[in-house]
């Protein structure tokens, strides 16, 4: 590697210092060509009076030299880059080589560090603002051929002392396991730090687990207990003379228990031993049980539909009269009914009056159920 090449760049531009200061020059000498044309006698720029043909010329001839100019410049920073460049890779190299001088007693170091300095003094140069300083290069300290300074002596001795060491190969090998197995610790060092903060992470899971099953149970448990107390006093107002009823409702891992008494003979399953009246009565009962307690109302909208077809006439009447004496201030029921039987029992019972008692006579798909007009 020569540095003839820069060094003849800069000499260049430093014979021409005056023309390089001038480059700001160009971009206005070429705006101002465009209004130069064969009659032109006025210079656009000063505004001097001149022959048309030396006007033009004088104002190529000046834009052709600073053009010349500018493009040794962009060389020479280009050839700079590129000096800086190549030298980048020995200079880290030997540094890092200079590094075990202090190590390595029987080899003649100063030609190396020699080396390193007249490299640097280069790339010192290179790195400062050649083009804005050109006139102060020292252009001699350029004048160096790296083949001529390279300290072949010192490098044979460095080879003879690599050549006491272990094969590289074998070295690299036994590096890379420990690099490899330095890893791997590092990365189960990680692992089981990540390990303990997921574990502390899962034991404070489970106790907040633990602590909302327990809060849902109670409540869970508490609003069982207010439904069944609830449940059991709706069904005893149309079986009063059941009185060992008592109703449990309870929660399982998988669903509910309901049971209820069965005239002192334990409790079961509502299907087990009562009718399917009753067990349609305990349906009604627990469904306004269940109403009454988790409508925001104080009086629930209640539509019942026909759940009473089952029921005997004497248990319905007695219905009637619950829902009028018992429930009203709680529900506002509606009603409807297939059954007129039922509805007579409703209304002579005083739970619907007669102005509130609809009637739909028969219906079409067109116009929908037709409504029977009172007498």
């Amino acid at each position: 590697m020569t540095l003839d090449h820069t060094r003849r760049a800069i000499s260049t531009l430093q014979a021409d210092s005056d023309a390089l200061a001038s480059l700001s020059e160009l971009s206005l000498i070429q705006r101002g060509r465009q209004f130069v044309n064969e009659g032109t006698t006025t210079c656009p720029l000063c505004e001097a009076e001149w022959e048309s043909d030396t006007l033009r010329n004088r104002l190529e001839a000046r834009e052709e030299r600073l053009q010349r100019i500018e493009q040794r410049r962009d060389e020479l920073k280009a050839q700079s880059d590129e000096l800086l460049t190549i030298a980048d890779e020995p200079i880290r190299a030997l540094q890092r080589l200079l590094q075990i001088s202090e190590e390595v007693d029987d080899v003649n170091w100063k030609p190396i560090r020699r080396f390193v300095g007249v490299l640097q003094a280069i790339t010192n140069l290179v790195e400062s603002d050649i083009v804005e300083n050109i006139e102060s290069v020292d252009v001699s300290k350029l004048n160096t051929e790296f083949e001529d300074i390279v300290p072949e002596e010192t490098l044979n001795q460095l080879d003879a002392k690599a050549e006491q060491f272990p094969d590289r190969s074998e070295l690299q090998r036994m590096w890379d396991d420990l690099t490899t197995l330095s890893d791997c610790y590092l990365d189960w060092q990680v692992a089981r730090e990540n390990a303990q903060h997921y574990e502390a992470i899962t034991d404070g899971l489970k106790v907040a687990k633990r602590e909302y099953i327990a809060a849902r149970d109670d409540v869970l448990d508490q609003i069982f207990a207010d439904v069944s107390e609830r449940f059991g006093e709706f069904y005893s107002l149309v079986n009063p003379d059941e009185s060992s009823f008592d109703p449990t409702l309870g929660q399982t891992n998988t669903g509910v228990d309901f049971t209820v008494g069965f005239y002192g003979e334990g409790h079961h399953p509502p299907n087990a031993l009562h009718s399917e009246g009753h067990q349609d009565l305990m349906g009604v009962a627990l469904f306004l049980a269940l109403v009454d307690r988790s409508s925001p109302f104080d009086r629930t909208p209640v539509l019942l539909d026909d759940v009473f077809m089952s029921v005997d006439s004497t248990h319905r009447q007695r219905i009637a009269e619950v829902i009028f004496s018992q429930l009203s201030d709680q529900f506002q029921f509606v009603i409807t009914t297939h059954d007129e039987s039922w509805a007579d029992q409703l209304r002579d019972a005083n739970a619907v009056s007669e102005q509130n008692v609809i009637k739909i006579d028969g219906w079409t798909p067109t116009d929908g159920p037709r409504i029977k007009l009172k007498d």
